[in-house]
């Protein structure tokens, strides 16, 4: 499972993903989720990550690096072509009632800002003007968008932002953790940020400050969130995924003793 989100700041956007991979309930590893293309030289600078199938998130990336010089010269857009290999690849597992795919990009080309792309299974792809989630963590990155996010707020709010996604969906969401990859880029096309924040380090930090961050991500001027309104959002979004937790490990429960995998 992942947690995936891309979302606007002042001055540009940002990119985070968590990095735990699982292959059904047994193999578990940690990978670098975000995959980079291009620098300010080039004019075209970008990242991207998805969440759903892993090895049809990596033909996204593929074939993002098979047209790459195309999309240089102007022929094709980054976007295009990432709505059109998830287009090809939805109608190749469209009968596959288990499988799902959406990739969030970002992307700055020279003489415009970065923004955000979004593109899954189901509604193509689309520029997203202020917030994307999705993953495990989208239930919890919905809500932050309606409450705490605000496009104008700094790029280290932005920062922090990010960090709190991953670390509600370490904490709360099945499947997700390891390192938290967060990826930033400027309008201007200036040289991106790439943090890796280990989760037991985000962990111990929002547990001491997560009452210390509300009012540094609430003071922007578009957001006048109350701090009982962040309480309750905070407490509605852990319900929620502590039932989806007991739903899922009892359905994995269940599947074990079906298939003989429990004396």
């Amino acid at each position: 499972m992942t947690a995936i989100a891309g979302f606007r700041y002042s001055s540009g956007v940002v990119l985070c993903a968590d990095s735990e991979l699982n292959y059904g309930t047994v193999v578990k590893t940690h990978i670098n989720k975000i995959s980079v293309f291009g620098d300010t030289s080039q004019g075209v600078r970008g990242a991207l990550t998805g969440s759903g199938d892993w090895d049809d998130v990596q033909r996204v990336v593929q074939d993002i690096q098979k047209h790459w010089i195309e999309i240089l010269d102007g022929q094709v857009t980054f976007d295009e072509v990432v709505g059109k290999k998830v287009e090809e690849l939805y109608e190749q597992s469209s009968q596959d009632p288990n499988w799902t795919l959406a990739v969030i990009a970002v992307v700055w080309t020279a003489g415009g800002k970065a923004c955000v792309i979004k593109a899954d299974d189901r509604k193509g792809v689309k520029m997203v003007s202020d917030f994307a989630c999705d993953g495990m963590g989208a239930a919890f990155g919905h809500y932050l968008a309606g409450s705490l996010h605000f496009p104008n707020m700094a790029k280290y709010y932005g920062i922090c932002l990010a960090s709190y996604i991953l670390y509600m969906a370490d904490a709360y969401a099945p499947f997700c953790g390891g390192l938290g990859n967060i990826f930033t880029l400027d309008d201007d096309g200036s040289p991106f940020m790439e943090l890796e924040w280990d989760m037991e380090a985000q962990r111990e930090f929002f547990k001491r400050f997560t009452y210390a961050i509300r009012p540094i991500l609430l003071e922007g001027p578009s957001s006048d969130v109350p701090p009982d309104a962040f309480d309750n959002t905070v407490e509605e979004f852990v319900a929620q995924l502590r039932k989806l937790r007991k739903d899922v490990e009892l359905d994995m429960y269940e599947k074990a003793k079906k298939y003989g995998h429990l004396d």
